[in-house]
């Protein structure tokens, strides 16, 4: 059109700068800002930009959910190491029985933050137990040297840890096993409806 304007004012020029720098402002008035920058090195100075305005880019979603990804891993994780610190804590004590519970929900946890890695959760749990029950034993037979028999303390030392592992590694893996199946329950698509039967195979 031969009347549109092809020049705007300072003043507006530099109300409509902050618009166009949030990615905001019309097309239009975006290239008006465009137009008036590159002849005016007063608003060029005010403003600090060149003449060519880019438009902002666009944020990087793969970015964004990656860095999600990796918080929800790490929340994941903390859960399901906390619940085996906390199951090993009162191991042995009146409370021991609450484990039934807190372990199935730190393997859980821990499932769910792994995503397709999920046996690592209740192998890390078996691996975590053994050493703790390990390193205990070992310093109840240094605290209390002489308590025990040979074979004794290498049955403490060795057969229980290995135990009470196998038994909260099954705890946690019950909990992984059903918090992935309900993972694929809720992520799987519903089915379409069903399309009806015309006989004499007419589609």
């Amino acid at each position: 059109m031969s009347g549109e304007r092809t020049d705007i004012p300072c003043q507006v020029c530099l109300d409509l700068w902050p618009l166009v720098c949030d990615g905001v402002a019309s097309e239009e008035s975006r290239h008006l800002v465009e137009a008036h920058l590159a002849h005016c090195p007063s608003c060029r100075t005010e403003t600090g930009e060149a003449p060519s305005l880019a438009p902002p880019a666009p944020p990087d979603d793969g970015r964004v959910l990656a860095a999600l990804r990796r918080r929800l891993l790490a929340g994941g994780l903390l859960l399901a190491g906390l619940g085996c610190l906390v199951g090993l804590a009162i191991t042995y004590s009146a409370n021991m029985f609450y484990n039934l519970i807190l372990l199935p929900l730190a393997g859980a946890a821990g499932a769910l933050a792994l995503g397709r890695r999920w046996p690592w959760a209740p192998l890390g749990c078996f691996g975590l137990t053994y050493l703790w029950l390990f390193l205990r034993a070992g310093w109840e037979l240094l605290v209390h040297p002489g308590s025990m028999g040979w074979g004794e303390g290498l049955s403490f030392l060795l057969l229980s840890p290995l135990l009470m592992a196998l038994i909260y590694s099954l705890l946690a893996l019950a909990g992984a096993v059903i918090a992935r199946l309900l993972a694929f329950v809720f992520r799987r698509e519903p089915d379409g409806p069903a399309r009806p039967h015309r006989p004499g195979g007419a589609t």
